[in-house]
Order: C-alpha cells, then sequence, then structure tokens
C-alpha cells in the first residue's frame, strides 16, 4: 500500500513461519521530458499462472492512470520480493 511517500507492506508468513516469495509490479510512467513517475504497485494475487500476462498487469496500470497521462507511456517492472 502507499501512504504518501511511504510505503508499508503487510507480509503473511506460511504454515511454517518462512516469508513466502512475492511478486509485485511497479507501474511507471515517463513524461514528455523523459522523467519517471512512480503510479502505483500491483501485488501479484492470482493463483494461476495462465490468467498472468502483460495485458491483463497493463489493464490494471491503465485504470490507474489519471486521465492526463499518455496511457502508451506508461510500463511496469515486475519484481520478486
Amino acid at each position: 500500500m502507499l501512504f504518501g511517500t511511504k510505503f508499508v507492506y503487510q507480509i503473511n508468513y506460511n504454515k511454517k513461519g518462512e516469508i513466502p516469495e512475492m511478486v509485485v509490479y511497479e507501474f511507471y510512467w515517463r513524461d514528455e521530458e523523459g522523467r519517471e513517475h512512480l503510479i502505483g504497485i500491483l501485488p501479484e494475487r492470482r493463483k494461476d499462472p495462465q490468467r498472468i500476462s502483460k495485458e491483463s498487469i497493463m489493464n490494471w496500470g491503465k485504470l490507474m492512470a489519471s486521465g492526463n497521462i499518455d496511457i502508451d507511456k506508461i510500463y511496469f517492472v515486475k519484481l520478486e520480493i
């Protein structure tokens, strides 16, 4: 979750008390001057990997973009934390 400029992560431990690996997507927008701006972070919660595609991930990024952002200049970075 994003609160102001600080990131807060909730960690759910598995039955063995270990921290499971987590996949998140960071969405960025590149403005006309080439600067990159963080739009949001999406944690991957789908269990079926066949449902995960670039298009399905980008659909969320498009939803997060406000009306003044060029959707063609949005991209994401996949992180495993």
